[in-house]
């Protein structure tokens, strides 16, 4: 990976990659030597001329080949070592200036105003920073031939805007000179291979332990009766990380549909998963809306919906579909707080009527802010129930952020959504109060031991789903050492 500093300065942070140089000079001598066709590296000569020349990105099989190649020649040819071969191979690849920031897993965008300018970035504890590397024209110029062949869209005056999605699943937005007169313009929202698992937000404090039980209990329903559920927030607070980690709650036999603009979600672990994805207009084919997948989705017999962002006409369907049976729901939808989206809900584009709201039963809120200890933060700020009295819509929050003690913790407010799943699977509401704190202990013991991997976490609580007693008399001999 590059290295680099922050350097503090004012308007902007400087994000400088320090061996900047030192990579570039090993890409001349790579160019170089290309050019020479030496005989005792043909092979990987070969396969470099042959990405350098592709009209596409290499794929994730083809770029880890690259790697490999890359590595091959610095360690043959001696010039140099192998330690920035990645950077050196993804640069090589297409990616050009902005290969310095696919490494770094604590870069979340990349943004290019125009060439032969400052490259931004938004870095997960600092912030926005400016960077010491630019885009030059010809590599500007490779960069977006290579996305419009991959995206099969064209950039152009009756295209001026492109969305797609790059080989890592990474989303890009490109403006053309029609609408940003002054330079073609890219922004890029970087793909998590490794997304956070809920054991993992508890680590970083983004939910308590006693939080992300009661929502464990409410998502999963205890199979008869799964709570249907928002995640809200503003831009970049987290909303689609906090939302994936609630599927680890989703039970492994259960028929998993998502539906979203641009993919984010991968839930390629589940055998019974389907992706559905919205298609703009183009000048072949018909749009694809949203709302038009979730009716399909609809006749595809879906034990639960997974909506990536609800932002319009899909909502009305969204709800009625909840009207009819369709319990467990899960999507997320920009707002800053339960109160305001509700207001978004009941005005246009979405238009639900008043009554059907509380056919919704959870609205989880996340936020962001900067802090000057500990840079960019998120955390869940509350926790709402919907209810419904005298045919006016009523919040609850069972869950509020104390500032005090930094997390967000059980309110004096009653639940009542434990009360309807108590109801619904004929227990008593203590008996429901008892399996949130048992499942508290669970998701305790996983962060004692270090299990955060997405996957492994999720295996654990479908192993408490399939044999409870197995699990906790295994974790128990665990922690006792009997």
């Amino acid at each position: 990976m590059p290295e680099y500093v922050i350097e503090q300065d004012y308007p902007f942070k400087i994000y400088k990659v320090s061996n900047k140089d030192e990579i570039y000079s090993f890409i001349k001598k790579i160019k170089d030597l290309s050019k020479k066709g030496d005989s005792f590296l043909k092979d990987s000569l070969s396969k470099l001329d042959f990405v350098m020349s592709c009209s596409t990105f290499p794929n994730k099989i083809e770029q880890d080949d690259l790697d490999s190649t890359i590595k091959e020649l610095l360690l043959k040819s001696g010039l140099g070592t192998i330690k920035q071969s990645k950077a050196v191979s993804r640069y090589l690849s297409g990616y050009g200036g902005l290969s310095f920031f696919f490494d770094n897993d604590e870069i979340e965008e990349i943004m290019v105003n125009k060439t032969d300018s400052p490259i931004f970035i938004f870095h997960q504890k600092e912030g926005l920073c400016k960077t010491n590397i630019n885009f030059t024209k010809e590599e500007y110029l490779t960069f977006l031939n290579k996305l419009q062949n991959l995206t099969a869209k064209k950039l152009d005056d009756h295209n001026p805007v492109l969305d797609g999605r790059l080989p890592d699943g990474s989303r890009i937005n490109i403006t053309s000179n029609y609408v940003s007169p002054f330079s073609p313009t890219i922004t890029i929202r970087k793909f998590t291979e490794k997304p956070l698992s809920i054991v993992s937000l508890i680590k970083n404090n983004t939910i308590s332990k006693e939080a992300a039980a009661f929502l464990w209990a409410c998502i999963d329903g205890f199979r008869l009766c799964p709570q249907s559920t928002l995640v809200i927030g503003g831009s970049g607070s987290g909303k689609t990380t906090l939302l994936f980690a609630l599927t680890s709650f989703i039970r492994y036999n259960e028929r998993i549909i998502s539906i979203e603009d641009t993919p984010e979600l991968n839930l390629s672990d589940r055998e019974n998963w389907i992706s559905l994805e919205a298609r703009p207009k183009t000048s072949l084919i018909e749009e694809v809306t949203m709302d038009m997948l979730l009716k399909n989705a609809l006749r595809m017999r879906p034990d639960r919906i997974i909506i990536g962002e609800v932002r319009g006409e899909e909502a009305r369907t969204m709800f009625t579909a909840m009207d009819t049976g369709h319990n467990g729901l899960l999507g997320t939808l920009h707002a800053n707080n339960s109160k305001e989206a509700i207001i978004r809900l009941k005005n246009e584009p979405m238009s639900i009527p008043e009554s059907n709201l509380p056919l919704l039963n959870l609205i989880v809120t996340i936020k962001k802010q900067f802090d000057t200890k500990k840079g960019i933060t998120r955390f869940v700020s509350e926790i709402a129930e919907i209810e419904k009295m005298d045919n006016k819509v009523l919040l609850s929050n069972v869950f509020e952020y104390d500032n005090d003690d930094e997390k967000i913790n059980r309110s004096s407010v009653p639940s009542r959504t434990t009360e309807n799943v108590a109801k619904a699977i004929g227990v008593e509401k203590v008996k429901i109060y008892d399996e949130i704190e048992l499942r508290e202990k669970i998701l305790e013991f996983l962060l004692n031991k270090g299990v955060e991997d997405y996957k492994e976490v999720t295996q654990y609580i479908q192993k408490y789903y399939e044999n409870p007693e197995e699990l906790i008399n295994k974790l128990y001999a665990e922690k006792t050492g009997k």
